[in-house]
């Protein structure tokens, strides 16, 4: 590995997952890692940072949330070997010429097809929750970068569990043209104890709930049972001294409501609330905000009791005292959305999901597996705690309904690809690609990979119609003004790539 030990590197004994990585980048292969949360994906990202810096060459690290890509940007600038960092969030652009640049996906993706000469001198680039591959909304931007990011440049994937690693590794082998080692991690530096809740019966593990399903199906009219409270939970917690806690909600609104009601008792010591307030002054002289009313005021009452809320809807100042209080151990209960899980690298000793149905872009449908390992992988501080504790708060219809097994101890799902065909796709295609290039794109997909049959002919045959379907909606967009030549997008067209 360069010239570190094989077995070492920046002064840590490397995993044997992580040896294989950094081994295969040695080898000038792209890597692939999938492996649970906190079981130090991290560093392999920074041996190819590492790599890349030696042969002088830039490296950009992408993540799919601001939160997280500002927490990467403090990481690297802080590191005695990297120091030169950037950001580019959309928000925010800090020096964008640094030799370790991070960005959101997006913004990789806007600079391969307006400005990229500008990645010239790029020698790597890291995908942080490269299965983000598969949302609904967005998962299209991750399969456009790979597909167009310059062959030369060394590909590295750091990936939750997925159950068809090998396909989308072969996948990115053939895109890329270059060999992909896949590297797999199963096992949790620290193991997580599941936990169900509901009011009537306290907490309880797994194995009880056929008897609690018994128990209710006799009750079915009780209103009793139909009825939330949380608080128990809150208080066994406390006493059990499993704490800190991130106390997952679904939605913003619910995240501030709980944080609010729950930080009516202090949970802090008189040393902490020290601690706290001498925090909040660094802060306060630092970014120079106004706390004697307003938003910031509430923010200081709520802190001061060892309670907050984090989710994308606040202001960023908001996040950043409050992601600082938590890193310093002062927040007791973090309540907040799903997004605090996606690769942020703050864990606590204790995980609560408020509800394991969410809204997945199209309906409210039971939690992926995939989804609940990676949020319940928060609880768990290596090297601190034995174990992380995982408490599920039921609602009377999920003792009977939820997919308790599937979600908590099921294989966690595939990845999908969701790069489509729809006319504001094409659009979008024919103004980075051409006509051809779209549908070379297209063949090129993983999306085409997915679909394709193992019969030559009906293959072929495949290929064939989807050729016809692309140059009939071309034709389509260009006869009601959308596009016109060969790359050119007409202002309608504009309109409807911007919706």
């Amino acid at each position: 590995m360069g010239e570190t030990s094989p077995a070492t590197f920046k002064g840590f004994t490397l995993a044997p997952f992580q040896r294989q990585a950094a081994q295969a980048l040695d080898t000038g292969h792209n890597v692939l890692v999938a492996a649970p949360t906190g079981a130090g994906k991290t560093l392999v990202a920074e041996y190819a940072i590492h790599l890349a810096m030696q042969e002088g060459k830039r490296v950009i690290y992408t993540a799919p949330i601001k939160a997280l890509s500002n927490q990467k940007f403090r990481d690297f600038r802080e590191d005695p070997e990297i120091e030169d960092a950037g950001l580019m969030t959309g928000d925010v652009t800090l020096r964008p010429e640094a030799k370790v640049l991070v960005m959101t996906t997006e913004i990789l993706r806007n600079t391969l097809f307006e400005n990229p000469e500008k990645l010239h001198d790029v020698g790597a680039v890291i995908f942080d929750e490269i299965h983000y591959l598969d949302d609904r909304e967005r998962g299209s931007v991750w399969e456009e970068t790979l597909l167009f990011l310059p062959h030369p440049v060394t590909v590295v994937g750091l990936s939750a569990t997925i159950s068809n690693l090998e396909q989308f590794a072969s996948w990115l082998g053939e895109v890329r043209q270059r060999p992909v080692e896949v590297v797999e991690e199963t096992r949790r530096p620290v193991p997580l104890k599941n936990f169900l809740y509901h009011p009537a019966v306290g907490t309880f593990q797994p194995k009880r709930l056929k008897s609690v399903r018994k128990q209710f199906a006799a009750r079915k009219k009780d209103r009793k049972l139909k009825r939330r409270n949380d608080g128990p939970l809150i208080r066994e917690i406390r006493e059990r001294e499993c704490i800190p806690v991130l106390y997952f909600c679904f939605s913003r609104k619910l995240c501030e409501i709980k944080a609010k009601k729950t930080a009516r008792r202090p949970m802090l010591k008189p040393a902490q609330r020290k601690k706290v307030a001498e925090i909040w002054a660094q802060g306060k002289l630092e970014f120079g905000f106004e706390d004697a009313s307003g938003p910031m005021r509430a923010l200081k009452d709520m802190v001061h009791q060892g309670v907050a809320a984090h989710h994308a809807g606040m202001l960023p100042l908001h996040k950043e005292m409050v992601e600082r209080l938590f890193t310093s151990g002062l927040l007791v209960f973090l309540y907040t959305t799903e997004t605090f899980a996606l690769g942020i690298n703050m864990p606590a000793r204790t995980v609560v999901f408020d509800s394991l149905a969410k809204f997945d872009g199209v309906e409210f449908d039971w939690m992926r597996t995939r989804d609940f390992l990676q949020m319940a992988g928060r609880a768990g501080r290596q090297g601190m705690d034995k174990e992380g504790i995982v408490y599920s708060v039921l609602e009377f219809d999920d003792v009977f309904d939820a997919p308790l097994r599937r979600i908590l101890d099921g294989t966690a799902e595939p990845v999908t690809s969701r790069f489509g065909l729809d006319y504001g796709a094409l659009v979008h295609l024919h103004g980075v690609a051409g006509k051809d290039g779209a549908l070379e794109a297209w063949e090129r997909s993983f999306a085409a990979f997915q679909a394709r049959d193992h019969s030559p002919r009906r293959e072929k045959d495949r290929r064939k119609k989807m050729r016809k379907l692309v140059g009939r909606r071309m034709t389509f967009l260009e006869n009601l003004g959308y596009i016109r030549g060969e790359r050119e997008v007409l202002p309608r067209g504009h309109t409807a790539t911007g919706l």
